[in-house]
């Protein structure tokens, strides 16, 4: 898969605030329903003859499917019902080639193999064809539609659903099949085809769109969410946050950047003598929940204090999401005054060392327990966070992390028994 593409960036409020407010207006969700809908019959009499069409009712499909001018074939297609399967008006299109030419406004020709989920190929003369049709696409177009190569089409509206690279996560799990998408560019037929067979029998489908400016019939895909998903102003929510830090803090906006997935923000609050930061992260599609974390900084590592997260299930309640953030800077403080005061022996640093050994691996583990390290508590988290900050995956990090805290707070309680006393965390 494609690594993430950063749409926006910077470190200036005013910025950031307009870059929430661009992504706030061009994200939202279609539905559309691809089984169960209404038909109709009408009759209409002309110059003394009766003719009849069969039609779809719903809004967004409606199409005809049927019609004919005698009584016999409108029996015969009643009959037929009863065994035929009507093509759906709602299709899977997997990208086969562009064409050399351009169109006079720029635009590009493309051909897409059509999969109807009822009828995903056409037998001729004992062969297997599949159908394809033809897109003129813009730049803006093209571009998204070439990150995944495979889309939803509807027919009646000639709607264009580009799938991006963030939604397939979410169409894995839709299709019950998490390794479908990992090769999607060396074959995209595969996975087309099984995509078309998971929505031949849904009633409904919910995607989390976003908007090309200009452009209504194409609406690239970021995720595919159910139907209890809540969409996040993430405009409102930053505001919220930052009125929130405000009161107790002088804040500076870091460093900000927007992806596909999030949109996420490095807060710093002035607190003298330490290097506190909050890290804001307003997931946009489904499965990335709006998540608040508290940290501070140690020469260039991070400490992990405090983290709450709220899904796009779920109201957003700020009185939630911040419950204990801004407490959990209090409490380092505190703790971090009380190392500065104990004075730790070897049998004890080789103890604690192993609260980061998973993050670490096996050969980095070893090179750090073989270095002589400070005995004074405070030293020795200062010496920790300088020589493990080093290259690592997303997991390990973010395990380290946490691994720094619970250094400390076993330090303060190693402390508590020696004075015969118990840490409660607050």
């Amino acid at each position: 898969m494609k690594n993430k593409i950063i749409l926006f960036q910077g470190n200036d409020e005013q910025q950031l605030l307009n870059a929430l407010a661009e992504i706030d207006e061009i994200t939202t969700i279609d539905n559309v329903i691809l089984n169960n809908q209404k038909g109709k019959i009408n009759f209409i009499r002309r110059k003394g003859r009766l003719y009849w069409e069969l039609s779809v009712e719903d809004n967004s499909f409606q199409k005809i499917r049927q019609r004919g001018k005698t009584l016999q074939s409108f029996l015969s297609m009643l009959n037929d019902a009863e065994t035929k399967e009507f093509g759906s008006n709602f299709s899977v299109i997997c990208y086969q080639k562009t064409l050399p030419k351009r169109a006079g406004d720029g635009r590009i020709y493309t051909t897409w193999f059509l999969i109807d989920p009822y009828e995903p190929y056409i037998i001729k003369d004992e062969k297997c064809i599949l159908q394809t049709m033809d897109l003129l696409l813009s730049k803006e177009e093209y571009s998204a539609a070439m990150e995944v190569g495979i889309a939803f089409y509807d027919i009646v509206n000639e709607i264009f659903y580009p799938l991006k690279t963030e939604a397939l996560p979410t169409v894995c799990r839709f299709m019950d099949c998490s390794s479908s998408l990992i090769q999607v560019e060396d074959c995209r037929l595969g996975p087309a085809f099984l995509l078309a067979t998971k929505i031949a029998n849904k009633m409904k489908v919910y995607f989390l769109i976003e908007k090309i400016k200009g452009i209504e019939k194409t609406r690239p895909i970021l995720s595919i969410v159910g139907k209890n998903y809540i969409s996040f102003s993430h405009k409102k929510i930053m505001q919220d946050v930052l009125d929130v830090l405000s009161k107790t803090h002088i804040y500076t906006i870091k460093k900000w950047e927007i992806t596909g997935d999030a949109s996420n923000i490095i807060v710093g609050l002035a607190s003298f003598g330490y290097n506190h930061c909050l890290r804001l992260s307003i997931g946009r599609t489904s499965g990335n929940p709006v998540t608040v974390t508290a940290y501070t900084k140690i020469g260039n590592s991070y400490i992990h204090l405090m983290e709450n997260s709220l899904t796009h299930r779920n109201n957003l309640d700020m009185a939630n999401l911040m419950e204990g953030i801004l407490n959990s800077y209090d409490e380092f403080e505190k703790l971090w005054e009380i190392l500065s005061t104990i004075k730790l022996n070897q049998t004890e640093i080789n103890s604690l060392l192993l609260l980061i050994k998973k993050p670490l691996g096996k050969f980095r583990f070893q090179e750090l327990s073989e270095k002589k390290m400070p005995l004074i508590a405070t030293d020795f988290i200062t010496f920790l966070c300088n020589e493990t900050n080093v290259r690592l995956n997303c997991k390990e990090k973010r395990l380290l992390e946490k691994g720094y805290f619970s250094i400390i707070k076993k330090i303060v309680s190693i402390h508590s028994e020696r004075k015969g006393c118990a840490y409660v965390e607050e």
